[in-house]
């Protein structure tokens, strides 16, 4: 009779402990629906962006010209500094040849800002059709140039957003250059790619940066900017 009782009772503290409290499981399945509720909505909010990445080169609306040495010689007389504002004709630098013993004037093809391109300074020694030079328009306005290939063109269309980071300013430093696309070639190139021009829009720098027609950098184009909620449901029914 005793160990009955003892069974009973023992059943009974089981029952007990195993028990979950009613309100723990009301509030627990408020808590799990207001989490799922929480993440449904910031889903609808959060984007989440298809992009197609490729390298990105600078060209210039402007023609820059070369200043070549056209014979081997010596830097006599330096007349100018770099960056400076320079007139078409004006005198840039005298060089003096070896042999014979004569002296000729480097001159710039047109207006425009001055680049240095060798070591010019006196006595500096200049090769024959050697680029001393490089005269760049005053207002020089640079584009982005993108090589698509023919399985992404068609994702690809004017007005989408541009995302540039420069290889030689650290996007974390001097945030992205932001940009659109402003033209797709019809057809491609020998080589089967595709141009994109891409306009240029400094807006998204921290700081001001200096471009050039060397400059590359790494493009992101955004082709569709949707929700994390339309991906998810887009993923789900395609697995259907």
């Amino acid at each position: 009779m005793e160990i009955q009782e003892t069974e009973r009772h023992t059943e009974d503290m089981q029952e007990i402990i195993t028990k979950v409290p009613s309100w723990i499981l009301r509030w627990g399945i408020m808590l799990f629906f207001g989490i799922l509720l929480m993440v449904a909505a910031i889903s609808v909010f959060v984007r989440y962006p298809d992009t197609i990445k490729s390298s990105l080169k600078f060209e210039s609306s402007g023609i820059t010209m070369p200043v070549v040495s056209a014979v081997p010689g010596i830097v006599a007389n330096l007349w100018v500094k770099q960056g400076a504002i320079v007139k078409k004709g004006q005198a840039l630098a005298t060089i003096e040849m070896n042999s014979p013993n004569t002296k000729y004037t480097l001159a710039a093809p047109q207006d425009g800002k001055l680049g240095f391109v060798a070591i010019v300074q006196h006595g500096a020694f200049l090769k024959a059709n050697q680029i001393v030079f490089a005269i760049h328009p005053v207002r020089e306005q640079f584009f982005g140039i993108m090589e698509m290939p023919s399985s992404q063109i068609n994702k690809i269309k004017i007005g989408q957003q541009v995302l540039i980071s420069l290889r030689n300013y650290p996007a974390d430093e001097y945030g992205e250059l932001k940009g659109s696309v402003d033209y797709i070639a019809d057809e491609p190139t020998n080589n089967g790619l595709f141009i994109i021009k891409v306009n240029l829009n400094n807006a998204g720098s921290k700081y001001p940066v200096i471009l050039k027609s060397w400059t590359m950098g790494d493009a992101e184009i955004i082709t569709q900017n949707v929700s994390l909620q339309s991906r998810i449901f887009k993923s789900v029914f395609k697995g259907l």
